[in-house]
């Protein structure tokens, strides 16, 4: 039997609406993808990729448009519901 996908209609303005909208950064470290890196290859594909400058782009304009932004060294699932552990405002 064949799987049919059943969509339906999104509002995106209400699902990505500021006041209950962040942007999450995790592992963005120079340690993970900076010139620190233990994993160089992994560095040269983020540097060759803009990934850094991409990341930066995002946090300012969800900024700008008053999500929050959080730099994150760590999400917890707790109860169906993701509480941020040992977080800081990003400053990407």
């Amino acid at each position: 039997m064949p799987y049919v996908l059943h969509t339906m209609p999104l509002d995106l303005d209400e699902l990505l609406a500021p006041a209950h909208t962040a942007v999450l950064t995790m592992e963005v470290q120079r340690g993970v993808l900076g010139d620190l890196s233990m994993l160089p290859e992994l560095a040269d594909e983020v540097r060759a990729g803009r990934v850094l400058e991409h990341i930066g782009t995002l946090c300012r304009a969800a900024r700008a448009s008053g999500a929050r932004v959080q730099l994150d060294d760590g999400l917890h699932l707790r109860q169906g519901h993701l509480t941020l552990h040992a977080s800081r405002p990003g400053r990407l």
